[in-house]
This record gives C-alpha cells, sequence and structure tokens, in this order.
C-alpha cells in the first residue's frame, strides 16, 4: 500500500506475507522488548479506570512503534498528533493485519494459557503452518484448526473447543 505523509512517499505492506522473518525479528529487537513489558504491566493491573488508559496508552504506542518501524518515520514525529488519523487509518487498514493475531485465534489462545492448556502453535502465515494445513487437506480460510485427542477441528467456537479439551 503506498501513502503520502507531508511530501513523503511510503511503501507499507498489505498483509503479513508482506513482511519477512527479517522485518519480524527486527521489530520485535527494536519495540517488543517495551511493547512486552507494557503489556505485562497492564495485565497484572486490577481492572479500574487506571487500567483503561494504560490500555489505550499501550494501543497508541504500539500502533505509533509498527507505523514507525514500516515508514522510517520516527516515533516522536507522529506522537504530536497532526496525522494521527492517517496515521490510525493505515494502522487498521493494513499493518494490524501484518502485527495483531486474527480475533479467533487469539480467543482460542487465550483460553489455552488461562486454563494452562499445553499446547503448541503454527501460524499460518509462516511455512510451517502451511505446510501443516496442507498435510490436513485444510485451506486457510478453514483456520484456526486445533488437533486433540479426539481428531482435527477446523473454525471451532470456544465451547467446541472447552469441549473437545474436555474442559
Amino acid at each position: 500500500m503506498r501513502v503520502r505523509i507531508n511530501t513523503r512517499e511510503i511503501t507499507l505492506p498489505d498483509n503479513k506475507s508482506e513482511v519477512t522473518l527479517g522485518q519480524r525479528l527486527d521489530f520485535q529487537t527494536e519495540h517488543g522488548d517495551l511493547l512486552d513489558k507494557m503489556a505485562d504491566s497492564i495485565s497484572k493491573m486490577e481492572d479500574a479506570p487506571d487500567k483503561e488508559v494504560e490500555v489505550l496508552e499501550f494501543y497508541f504506542e504500539k500502533v505509533f512503534r509498527v507505523f514507525s518501524f514500516f515508514s522510517g518515520v520516527p516515533v516522536d514525529d507522529l506522537r504530536d498528533g497532526r496525522h494521527i488519523d492517517k496515521i490510525l487509518f493505515f494502522y487498521n487498514a493494513s499493518l494490524a493485519a501484518c502485527v495483531e493475531p486474527r480475533a479467533d485465534t487469539l480467543e482460542l489462545r487465550e483460553f489455552l494459557y488461562k486454563n494452562k492448556v499445553p499446547h503448541k502453535f503454527e501460524d499460518i502465515d509462516e511455512e510451517a503452518g502451511r505446510e501443516a494445513l496442507r498435510a490436513l487437506d485444510l485451506t486457510p480460510e478453514q483456520a484456526p484448526v486445533i488437533a486433540c485427542s479426539k481428531g482435527f477441528i477446523a473454525r471451532p467456537t470456544l465451547p467446541e473447543f472447552a469441549e473437545a479439551l474436555g474442559i
């Protein structure tokens, strides 16, 4: 996706397949530790208005850092607010898909984590995940796919998922 910010023309990725493993590693090195610490700190907070403010601050920090990483515009230049509407538009239109897990997958992974269920996750945007789907004769549209003692379940609802795991 080509965008113009002031006089600068920028090319942003449209989806995860346009983001290289090297870029993911570089982003984690440059920004991941700070974002992980912020998220961890927020997760330890009690539900209250202060937590909601922290969640919003975290969201904007992530948006600024992702946009900065892919555009080359320094994070501090993005914080001045002049282009926040454009930054949010481009983040939600393309960049979020590059860095955010799918909502249905995220819900299932949170369920596994909260219930302390050992598991292995294969990202269908990575070659290993695509190979796993091909081995099952499934398409990305059928993801997420859960393998358990009862077999394979494509696109389970949370209750179906819990039942398959015996929870």
